[in-house]
Formats: structure tokens, C-alpha cells, sequence
């Protein structure tokens, strides 16, 4: 998809225009052909196994946001389950 959309290398003013090319975009893929069944399109085809997916479950926070002060030497500490060993 990335070769579809991206090449050449789209530009534009502000994420509102990209958005707004992404979507006509995205559209436009999914009126396609099915690969399997040429007699119908992605959209239609995702639409007849929408019933089948699996709801999304609670969101995920990849992240703790906090604040804290860096130190004189510019060393920030903070809290990882994972050792790090320079």
C-alpha cells in the first residue's frame, strides 16, 4: 500500500489536505477489484466480513506521561521495566 499511496511523494500544506487526499484515496482503492472475486469490490467484499471481525478492545496507553527535571548534566531519570546497560 505504502508504493500505492506514497510514490511519488505526495506534498501538501497542513494534515487537513493530506487527510482529505488519503481518504479520496483510500476510497478509491477499495472501489477496485477484489483480487479473488473480480465480480466484486474490496469495500464490498470487507462489508460482507465486517460481522466477523473482532471489536476493538479498551484503548491501549503506550505511554506514562510525567514530569521531571532534568539535571545539571542534562540526565533525565526515569522508570522502564527493562535494564539498560550502556
Amino acid at each position: 500500500m505504502r508504493g500505492r499511496l506514497y510514490v511519488p511523494k505526495p506534498a501538501f500544506d497542513d494534515l487537513d489536505a493530506l487527510n482529505a487526499w488519503l481518504g479520496l484515496r483510500c476510497e478509491e482503492l477499495a472501489n477496485r477489484p477484489h483480487p479473488e472475486q473480480r465480480d466484486r469490490t474490496i469495500a464490498e467484499m470487507f462489508e460482507d466480513e465486517r460481522s466477523e471481525l473482532r471489536p476493538l478492545g479498551r484503548a491501549f496507553d503506550g505511554y506514562v506521561e510525567k514530569r521531571v527535571r532534568v539535571r545539571s548534566t542534562c540526565l533525565v531519570q526515569y522508570a522502564s521495566k527493562v535494564p539498560f546497560y550502556p
